[in-house]
């Protein structure tokens, strides 16, 4: 059963203002920002009401996901990757067990989410998959209504602030639309498409070809466009690709100039293919591939 929760938070102006800043940089709402900031702070201590899974043989249960024995969780930090194991029914790092909340503070030195940061490769997945993404299909559809009041809320101003948090509010006519937020545009989707269908094939082949070399190269110019924010469209690309983040755009682009060399060298590439930070790639360009063919863009 779909159950909504409904929440009212009455924030000061400069919290607002400050929310406001950085979800814009991120290109997400501030409603959305305020759920992830919630679930951070208080996300381990919510007790999830999902029915588990059916565990069959050893394993870890981390809330409603169950991984096997043998599953792997991957983070990436500073550019370098770290890998926990389950062995038995523990979660296993540098030799000792571990939780995914305690194994990416340690790794990171300070609290992170960890359904939004890590990988997951169990037994029988072919590739990594987010762990968020195993999270949303395990988890049960609880909706959650978050409405923010900027105080004082009495004037024309804080009106519209109000309302704009509940539902879109026009902008005028004058009302500049800010760099990095246009539309992907028709003369960059079908070369955004292509480049995720070539690298896709890579994947699925293990071998590429001069246009799946094209492909590599268009491909790392999306991720660095969000690297870079040099770009009109960088905030589309970034969405388009299921918002990954600074560090993993840039993981996500080496990445790529690797495996152009690699491939244009002629050198095997199952390894490369079977590194953690192939999975952001993979991820990446999937979702975004989904999201131009709906939006009508035929490769170019």
């Amino acid at each position: 059963m779909t159950r909504h929760v409904r929440l009212q938070v009455n924030l000061p102006v400069d919290t607002f203002q400050a929310l406001k800043t950085t979800a814009a940089a991120r290109g997400l709402s501030v409603q959305a920002l305020a759920r992830e900031a919630l679930d951070e702070k208080f996300g381990s201590a919510i007790p999830t009401a999902a029915e588990p899974q059916a565990e069959q043989g050893p394993g870890y249960r981390w809330k409603t996901v169950f991984l096997p024995d043998g599953s792997l969780i991957s983070f990436t930090y500073e550019q370098k990757t770290h890998i926990a194991t389950v062995k038995g029914n523990e979660l296993i790092y540098d030799g000792k067990p571990t939780s995914p909340g305690e194994f990416v503070r340690v790794i990171s030195g300070g609290p992170r989410n960890a359904w939004r940061d890590t990988w997951i490769k169990r037994p029988t997945d072919v590739g990594w998959i987010h762990a968020r993404q195993l999270q949303a299909e395990t988890a049960e559809q609880d909706h959650l209504s978050l409405t923010l009041i900027v105080e004082p809320t009495a004037n024309a101003v804080g009106a519209m602030v109000e309302q704009s948090l509940v539902q879109p509010v026009e902008l005028p006519p004058t009302a500049h639309r800010r760099f990095g937020s246009y539309p992907i545009s028709e003369r960059m989707g079908p070369r955004y498409l292509a480049a995720c269908l070539g690298v896709l094939r890579i994947f699925d082949t293990r071998s590429t070809s001069p246009e799946g070399l094209e492909a590599i190269s268009e491909a790392k110019g999306m991720f660095n466009r969000i690297v870079r924010k040099d770009r009109h469209d960088w905030q589309q690309v970034q969405q388009a690709m299921g918002n990954p983040d600074y560090a993993a755009c840039r993981q996500a682009a080496a990445w790529l100039s690797e495996l152009r060399g690699l491939a244009k060298n002629g050198t095997r590439l199952d390894e490369h293919l079977a590194h953690p930070t192939a999975a952001i790639v993979l991820n990446g360009l999937s979702l975004a591939r989904l999201k131009l063919e709906r939006d009508g863009f035929l490769p170019a």
